[in-house]
């Protein structure tokens, strides 16, 4: 036995339902899942060329900073 409906002022709708068909085959997906991770490979290495001149950058600001506050901060 279901409780009465009563009104009320948020209506909670059903989630919507679908349905999943796979778009590739399976000999395709392995040959993109293996393009991928060459894929990442050749980005890591380029991030960490980046990672190191953002780095470099701002210890170079924090230095000039640093001095730029000693050299107010003095005189």
């Amino acid at each position: 036995m279901k409780p009465p409906k009563l009104p009320s002022f948020f209506k909670t709708q059903n989630p919507k339902k679908f349905n999943y068909s796979p778009r590739y085959l399976t000999s395709d997906k392995k040959r993109n899942k293996n393009n991928l991770k060459r894929k990442i490979n050749f980005s890591s290495k380029k991030t960490n060329s980046t990672n190191l001149k953002r780095f470099s950058r701002i210890i170079i600001l924090i230095i000039i900073l640093y001095l730029l506050a000693y050299y107010l901060l003095i005189k």
